[in-house]
């Protein structure tokens, strides 16, 4: 009996290297435990639901606006955003 494959939802990832990635790395994690301190929300949500974890539970939508360090980590992945969709 033949068969017949397709594709149907295939998981695509892309990698790649951000330059500094360290020195970045450790200020998004500053910046994340100071955030998630202040979202009690999002802590109360986590404990039920993320044990373990934390998400903000969709309090904290703005990231990009509201630390450097995201908003860089923002600019400096938009053009690999924008690649991948291309390779798409």
């Amino acid at each position: 009996m033949a068969i017949k494959l397709e594709k149907l939802f295939p998981t695509l990832i892309s990698q790649g290297t951000l330059p500094k990635a360290a020195t970045l790395n450790k200020r998004l994690i500053a910046d994340i435990q100071e955030l998630s301190g202040q979202d009690r929300a999002g802590r109360e949500w986590s404990k039920t639901n993320y044990r373990g974890g934390y998400t903000s539970y969709a309090t904290l939508t703005d990231l990009h606006y509201r630390t450097p360090s995201f908003s860089e980590f923002a600019e400096r992945i938009q053009p690999m955003a924008e690649a991948y969709a291309k390779a798409l």
